[in-house]
């Protein structure tokens, strides 16, 4: 039998290629659903309290509206009044990132009259939408197209979003339809919303990048249905941030890209009994390739702000030295938005989304138990299993070689990550708001964590000056060979001094550390089941 559920993915396009994708939607027969028109005003206070909350707040109105009708809007707005008639209040996320909580604390600032009195309009945007339907190979799919102008503070830009959503059509029957219409060069999958767009156009937000957050689980999903909601959790956060490297080239969001492809392969190991197959293995080297691309820059934003930036002071060579790199971290980074605008990788975006929701995985007879099982009782199967193994493999860390702790800070890693995957079912809401469970699951799973992060921190440093000292040496070699533009001997010295001066743990500190928190690790106790 195949079944069916409700299923939304969303793309960028270009407003010069909107008749294109018209165009194309009539190719398939779509039947119009209707236009809409629609003018908002978003609000917030002088430091995007609200936006930085993750929430969008605003009014809006449908329909034909006049420049007076705007005005008034805008002066009532600027004096906390109500909105005027005809107009209604928005409150939206403004991502899949936006915290469970933002709506109670939004209620809680609104209630202030102060605050009330402190929102002003940070931009304005009016949004034509048209629908569609569309039945093609066994795919009823409903697509918007939302064409959009944003204003403020004197500047303007357009963009479309197009939204491709299924509620009665098999997963596999709309991605194949989704992979026919969809063309690399014009649509790239998106987590930006119209609101969010706004906020990132305006440059109100206080960051760019998007950290990781937990996936919203629920404790009556099966295996298969969290394992969806963890992978697109964990794209989500990818997405966000690689949107934000396009536009602003932020370090942190490239960081964040690698967490979430980190966090990604961790939730494809969790699972793998449940995944593992080829639509999976031809997914992985892509993604490694992906991956690489953002590692290559992300080191030298480490190496540069952490390693070599302290360290130079006011050597003249040493500052030659940074500039130098300054010009290969650009070339990296000129590489990696080139990688993410690139149409395979467009391409790899669609292919892995719909693995997640309709691959080879969601088909295969022999794993309809697996897929069927009980998240709760997976999780604690799950994590007993690899808890205990990794406990195991800590039994000696104070007396592992350099190879073995690099391995066992990775596997500290995904075992944190495998954790953190569950955080909102530790302790689920009751009908009322309340803890369903005691503060003693919260407890558990916050002093699990912190052991893992402790331990992660101690194995971490080693491997930042392994690294620092690897990439010195090579550059090193490099300027003695010529090879680094105007780098003389003064830069090799610098190089050289800048080597000496990096500082690791000694053995009896690092055998101390590791002691404490291989202790730590054995006296944790389980927060699950």
């Amino acid at each position: 039998m195949r079944r069916t559920r409700e299923i939304s993915c969303k793309f960028n396009l270009e407003p010069q290629d909107c008749d294109w994708l018209i165009a194309t939607l009539g190719r398939y027969g779509a039947e119009p659903l209707g236009e809409t028109k629609d003018f908002a005003l978003y609000l917030d206070a002088p430091d995007a309290a609200i936006g930085n909350h993750g929430l969008a707040l605003g009014i809006h109105r449908a329909g034909e509206i006049t420049s007076d009708d705007v005005k008034t809007a805008v002066d009532k707005a600027a004096r906390g009044l109500p909105a005027p008639n005809g107009w209604m209040r928005l409150v939206e996320p403004l991502s899949a990132a936006t915290p469970v909580g933002a709506r109670r604390w939004l209620q809680s600032l609104l209630r202030r009259q102060d605050a009330q009195q402190s929102l002003r309009v940070l931009f304005q945007i009016e949004t034509q939408g048209s629908r569609w339907r569309v039945t093609a190979g066994g795919a009823n799919a409903e697509i918007s197209l939302d064409r959009a102008r944003i204003a403020a503070n004197r500047k303007q830009a357009s963009f479309a979003i197009v939204t491709f959503g299924c509620k009665a059509s098999p997963a596999a029957d709309f991605f194949r339809f989704l992979t026919e219409i969809c063309g690399p060069t014009k649509l790239r999958m998106s987590a930006e919303g119209i609101a969010l767009r706004g906020y990132r156009f305006c440059g109100n937000l206080r960051d760019s990048h998007v950290s990781a957050f937990p996936p919203k689980l629920a404790t009556n999903m099966d295996a298969a249905t969290a394992f969806r909601t963890i992978a697109r959790a964990c794209f989500d956060q990818f997405l966000l941030n690689e949107a934000a490297i396009r536009l602003t080239r932020e370090r942190e969001a490239v960081h964040q890209c690698r967490v979430a492809l980190r966090r990604l392969s961790t939730g494809l190991r969790l699972f793998s009994s449940l995944v593992s197959g080829p639509g999976r293995d031809e997914l992985r080297p892509e993604l490694k390739q992906l991956a690489a691309h953002l590692q290559k820059a992300r080191d030298l934003d480490v190496l540069t702000a952490e390693v070599i930036e302290p360290a130079a002071g006011t050597d003249a060579a040493a500052k030659d030295l940074l500039h130098a790199l300054e010009g290969r971290r650009k070339l990296a980074y000129d590489e990696l938005v080139a990688s993410l605008s690139a149409p395979r990788t467009a391409k790899l975006f669609s292919r892995l989304v719909g693995w997640i929701e309709a691959g080879d995985w969601t088909i295969d007879p022999e794993r309809e138990g697996r897929r069927q099982e009980p998240i709760a009782s997976f999780v604690a199967r799950k994590l007993v299993k690899i808890t205990e193994k990794f406990k195991e493999r800590c039994d000696e860390l104070e007396e592992a070689s350099q190879e073995e702790r690099h391995r066992i800070r990775i596997r500290a890693k995904n075992l944190r990550y495998s954790a953190e995957f569950f955080e909102t079912l530790v302790a689920p809401k009751a009908a009322r708001g309340k803890p369903a469970r005691p503060k003693t699951a919260r407890k558990r799973f916050q002093a699990f964590i912190a052991v893992l992060k402790d331990l992660q921190t101690i194995l971490g440093k080693e491997n930042d000056v392994r690294m620092a000292r690897r990439f010195l040496a090579s550059l090193a070699q490099e300027i003695s060979e010529g090879r680094l533009a105007d780098a003389g001997m003064a830069t090799l010295a610098a190089v050289e001094s800048i080597a000496g001066s990096i500082e690791s743990l000694s053995e009896s500190e690092f055998r101390k550390k590791a002691v404490k928190a291989r202790r730590a690790l054995a006296e944790v106790k389980p927060f699950w089941g």
